[in-house]
């Protein structure tokens, strides 16, 4: 393997390759025309990531195969081969652009938005009115007697390719046990229970939340029938955070789905994203994500898409992340150590 500028490796990963399709084009480029054994030996190339590299080399437009046994790749003259990552890039830029865009529109720069709520009904009638609007993700916490209120809304959801997490409470009004299938009928939906119930949650793309006191939904208690609706990203964050620790890790799974069911979906909490992906993992699939957010190292905006070679999921030290085959490691809302603040992740294959 020959030494290689490290300033050209950087250079090639802005414009869009990995550190391994790097090395294998300037490789390709010394050799002029080779095998894939012969290029991953000169560029130092693990054996497994031969083809995956190559392919990927070809359908960036920066290489060619023949039809051959075995195969041999040459590659396309710098000035073009430059001129399609150049291409690619913009494209990918643009596209950025646009939904970085729309997601700023939804964000803001603003002050949070707080409002209270009183009566019940109130309170379900803005879970629905949140999970109509909802673009990309949502998470409920509701007790099993409320479930029929905002089963449309739900099931509205799903046909806009949401995957709809819910926890539910067992409560006096649902009745027995058997009875714990208020939505086992309906598809793309996961559900979870949780004996003892908690505060109730109807939390949208990380933005949109109403919470509410458990006792609000007996309604027999005229001094705790009420409810808070907040639109604010950071105090989304948390909400999203205490979700996850307070009551989904404290609730077993009643519905979960197959791995094939999660491609296109997408994930605005990234504790989500990773239990997601891991459990994907385990069942022995690949995965490839795409994510929108920004880059911590520059500050700019940058979208990005790539296999996922494993997920960091640290309960105590509260760290989550996703790592990409080329070693780019992705945060979510206000990552600190990542390369990557994912805003918007998107499982788009699963094989």
């Amino acid at each position: 393997m020959r030494t290689v500028d490290e300033g050209l490796i950087e250079t090639l990963r802005m414009l869009g390759l990995t550190k391994y399709e790097a090395l294998a084009y300037i490789a390709l480029l010394s050799l002029g025309e080779a095998t894939a054994l012969e290029v991953i030996r000169e560029a130092g190339i693990p054996h497994p990531r031969a083809y995956d590299v190559l392919t990927s080399l070809y359908h960036k437009g920066l290489i060619e195969v023949t039809g051959t046994k075995p195969r041999r790749y040459r590659v396309i003259p710098p000035d073009i081969a430059l001129d399609n990552l150049k291409k690619r890039l913009v494209e990918r830029v643009n596209k950025a652009k646009e939904v970085l865009k729309q997601m700023s529109k939804e964000r803001g720069v603003r002050q949070p938005s707080v409002w209270v709520m009183y009566e019940y009904e109130n309170v379900l009638a803005r879970m629905k009115e949140f999970i109509n609007h909802a673009r990309h993700e949502c998470l409920l916490a509701i007790p099993l007697s409320s479930v029929r209120a905002i089963r449309g809304a739900l099931e509205r959801a799903i046909v806009r390719n949401i995957i709809p997490l819910i926890i539910l409470y067992k409560d006096s009004k649902a009745g027995e046990e058997k009875k714990l299938t208020p939505l086992e009928d309906v598809e793309q939906v996961e559900i979870f229970l949780r004996e003892v119930p908690g505060t109730i949650i109807c939390l949208t793309d990380c933005l949109n939340m109403v919470v509410a006191p458990y006792k609000a939904s007996l309604q027999s208690l005229s001094n705790m029938n009420y409810g808070v609706m907040i639109v604010d990203p950071e105090l989304a964050n948390v909400m999203s955070f205490y979700y996850y620790y307070s009551l989904f890790l404290g609730s077993r799974p009643l519905k979960e789905l197959d791995a094939e069911d999660f491609e296109g979906t997408s994930f605005t909490s990234i504790w989500r994203a990773v239990y997601a992906i891991k459990r994907i993992l385990r069942m022995g699939y690949r995965v490839k994500v795409e994510v929108y957010g920004k880059e911590l190292m520059t500050g700019e905006d940058i979208a990005l898409e790539g296999w996922v070679r494993d997920v960091v999921e640290d309960v105590v030290r509260h760290v989550y992340s996703i790592i990409l085959d080329d070693g780019t490691s992705i945060g979510g809302y206000n990552a600190t150590l990542e390369d990557v603040e994912g805003r918007l992740i998107r499982i788009i294959r699963v094989e």
